[in-house]
């Protein structure tokens, strides 16, 4: 369950840099899904009861997502290193 935590939280951290997150994170998601049912129908087991706790701690991990996508997004495209890759400097020529 925190596996498909981790990588949407990967996802959406990195998402505004790295646009190709998102569909491997919807391929991992559909690939780790189908899976798991296939192994639970192969082995014809029921599956371990886990509480509902780690449910919980994973929707609120989700509903956290967006707040961690828009801020590295306002970041990454506010930062004058992307478009023209030059650092201001603080100094001027003659060291004061």
């Amino acid at each position: 369950m925190f596996k498909l935590g981790n990588v949407l939280l990967m996802a959406f951290m990195f998402g505004p840099g790295i646009p190709i997150m998102f569909p491997m994170a919807f391929l991992y998601v559909v690939f780790n899904e189908s899976c798991l049912r296939f192994q639970l129908a192969y082995q014809c087991r029921t599956p371990n009861k886990y509480s509902s706790e780690m449910n919980r701690a994973l929707v609120r991990l989700c509903a956290f997502m967006p707040v961690i996508y828009s801020s590295f997004g306002l970041w990454m495209y506010s930062n004058r290193q992307i478009y023209d890759n030059a650092v201001l400097p603080k100094a001027h020529s003659n060291g004061l």
